[in-house]
């Protein structure tokens, strides 16, 4: 069963879940204090980058296991951006 969000706010609990897996090493989850789904775009906000990965499908229309599939190949090409 695909698991849709409505709002911006949901699903944060089960995508940090998925994602504490995936992490690389200079990433510590600890300093995630908000994350994005905007789109295909899932953005990990930290306090002096950003981190952000793309997911080859719409997260709001796939659920879950989209992030699932593709949080492994998609975080290990992360981009670090600064603000």
């Amino acid at each position: 069963m695909v698991q849709r969000f409505e709002k911006a706010s949901e699903g944060q609990d089960e995508i940090r879940q998925i994602l504490t897996s995936h992490l690389p090493g200079r990433i510590p989850l600890d300093t995630i204090k908000e994350i994005r789904v905007r789109g295909r775009l899932v953005q990990l906000v930290v306090p002096d980058h950003g981190f952000k990965f793309h997911v080859d499908r719409w997260v709001r229309a796939e659920g879950l296991n989209v992030i699932r599939k593709n949080a492994q190949r998609s975080i290990s090409s992360v981009k670090v951006l600064s603000r």
